[in-house]
């Protein structure tokens, strides 16, 4: 019997008594609320509990590769990751012996921020804290586990709101009361009701928050955090797009895998006749000794499984995973009735799907979406694949049933399998539509990431970028917040590149605009930075760009002037040199006469 598994009656009588604990809350509330004319209604409470932790359970077991993996459950698929404590730079590996497990950061007694890249395992880990959690309460050694994935709140929710009728409380203020105050109340009922059921709240998908909302939201978890005792608080967010640390949470990041979870992922897997090709065929891709998540390990392992061997670039996994799809539907169509959409050849449904990711994803729907959603981007795109109307329906419904790129959860609402597909998807749709990088610019750094690391011109890519931001004239703070969150992503999708100087005085300037704002988190932009850096052809596109200001090679004699020198290029939009002068230091020079490249150095040299 699986450990998370509980007869209806147990559940529904613990349910019971959690909902009588807070209703005797509540009565003491409701009096204190009646001086202010706020009505606190909780009648739906027990049942909201029930379904909350029947929802709750399926999502903990749930696996997400649909059909490449259907007879898999998640314990056989799930690799044992390791956590780092703090923030911690992308693929960096953590010192020996500094790991936990995540059922050791699950015992601790923080509130607990899990960090990662885009595909790191954070939701994954969030399913394992749930099932323990769920264990625990089951036992009577625990609160409730309540989750709430940000992707589900409707356009401009209150987390607070949301949590509130989740648990089947109201909390009615009279028309006229000043929104402060009627926050405040509302803040009170559901830390009190959290506080009475003990509730450890799993908030998986902080940086899936639309950026109009993203504050507030992050508002009112530091007033949960800090004003509710005794509730664990556990979230996840992609590490590049954790800007604003809370009090009294702990980050943890997770590990790169090492070679020992990959090979004991892909016995779990493959089995261990087919493990050991399989890890040989890892460790001879290109991007052997860079950092394997654990997305990505089950993407290799189902390709592996399906073909023998494995793509080259992280790219074209994502790539072979949708091709994978698209292959299952054509096959699955023999099955079902004809549709419009069946004439489809497999490359023009590819098309499709990316109009529609890029749809979907310009409409702010990043994993999750509604049918009326879906609805508008079928609208947008429909003409352009010769496609009537009327025929929507169909196309959805096969979308859902056949792809696994999509999965309804409700009537009208549905899922993209995993965000980083979608953002495939939508970034290779962008390329056909004139100016994408404006067009990506700046909600969408990590699809343009992968625009330019799928562009066979990474140069013309940033140098267009380069020019938009120090053209566009919005806020600083924007930029900044793009700029970390691309880079971070560019560096992970390992593009081809071609040493050249244009392409080193393009990222010279481009990495110096991560260090605006360094006081708040500097170090984080410079370890971006500096991973950028290190690859070879960038290294040498730098060197090639400044030769004619840094020889490292030959030493004029005493006295004599340089006169080869010349004015720094793209310098003059109000690139500080302070900037600047980071940058070539990691490269090993000493910066000189930035302001005048025409006056002899003082010493040249590394």
């Amino acid at each position: 019997m699986n450990f998370l598994s509980i007869a209806p009656m147990v559940l529904e009588a613990t349910a019971s008594l959690l909902a009588g604990k807070v209703a005797d809350l509540f009565s003491d509330l409701r009096k204190e609320a009646r001086a202010s004319r706020v009505v606190v209604e909780d009648s739906a409470l027990r049942a909201s509990i029930l379904q909350h932790l029947r929802q709750l359970k399926n999502w903990s077991e749930k696996i997400s590769l649909h059909s490449l993996i259907q007879d898999k459950t998640l314990a056989e698929c799930f690799a044992e990751l390791t956590f780092a404590t703090g923030l911690a730079p992308h693929g960096t590996p953590a010192a020996a012996g500094t790991t936990l497990t995540v059922e050791e950061v699950y015992d601790s007694s923080s509130h607990v921020a899990i960090l990662g890249g885009a595909g790191a395992g954070k939701s994954t880990s969030l399913q394992r804290v749930a099932q323990f959690a769920y264990a625990h309460w089951e036992q009577g050694r625990g609160g409730v586990p309540l989750l709430v994935r940000f992707r589900d709140l409707q356009d401009g929710e209150s987390l607070i709101a949301w949590l509130l009728a989740e648990i089947g409380v109201y909390v009615n203020v009279p028309n006229g009361m000043p929104p402060r105050q009627a926050y405040r109340w509302k803040l009170r009922a559901l830390i009190e009701a959290l506080e009475r059921i003990s509730a450890v709240l799993l908030l998986d998908g902080l940086d899936e928050l639309p950026p109009e909302v993203r504050l507030s939201v992050e508002i009112e978890i530091r007033d949960v955090a800090e004003g509710a005792a005794g509730v664990r608080l556990f979230l996840t967010c992609r590490t590049a797009e954790y800007k604003m640390p809370f009090v009294g949470v702990r980050a943890y990041t997770i590990a790169p895998l090492s070679q020992e979870q990959v090979a004991m992922f892909a016995v779990r897997w493959l089995g261990s006749s087919d493990a050991p090709a399989f890890c040989d065929a890892v460790s001879a891709a290109p991007y052997a000794g860079t950092e394997v998540l654990p997305l990505m390990l089950a993407h290799l392992c189902a390709l592996y499984e399906k073909h023998g061997c494995l793509p080259e670039r992280p790219l074209e996994v994502y790539e072979q995973i949708v091709s994978l799809l698209v292959e299952i539907w054509d096959r699955q169509r023999g099955f079902q009735r004809q549709s419009r959409y069946a004439g489809f050849h497999p490359r023009k449904k590819e098309r499709f799907l990316q109009a529609i990711a890029y749809e979907l994803t310009q409409r702010g729907r990043r994993g999750t979406f509604h049918d009326h959603d879906l609805v508008a981007a079928y609208n947008a795109v429909a003409y352009s694949f010769e496609l009537p109307r009327d025929s929507m329906r169909e196309v959805v419904d096969e979308l859902e049933s056949h792809t696994g790129l999509v999965v309804r959860r409700g009537n009208s609402q549905f899922d993209f399998f995993h965000v980083t597909i979608q953002e495939y998807l939508a970034a290779m749709h962008a390329p056909h539509l004139p100016d994408p990088v404006s067009l990506l610019y700046p909600n969408c750094p990590n699809e343009l990431a992968l625009v330019i690391a799928d562009s066979g011109n990474v140069t013309e890519y940033l140098q267009t970028l380069l020019n938009v931001l120090l053209t566009s004239g919005g806020a600083s703070a924007i930029r900044d917040a793009f700029m970390k969150v691309f880079l971070y992503r560019l560096q992970a999708e390992h593009p081809a590149i071609r040493a050249s100087p244009e392409l080193g005085w393009t990222l010279l300037v481009l990495l110096s605009l991560t260090l605006q704002g360094r006081e708040e988190s500097g170090w984080y932009s410079e370890s971006i930075s500096a991973g950028i850096i290190r690859h070879p052809k960038v290294y040498n596109s730098m060197e090639m760009g400044l030769h004619p200001f840094y020889n490292p090679f030959v030493v004029p004699p005493e006295g004599t002037v340089h006169n080869t020198l010349r004015p720094m290029p793209v310098l003059s939009p109000g690139v500080e040199r302070r900037k600047v002068e980071f940058v070539l230091e990691h490269l090993g020079f000493r910066p000189w006469n930035l302001d005048h490249p025409g006056v002899p150095a003082p010493e040249y040299g590394r």
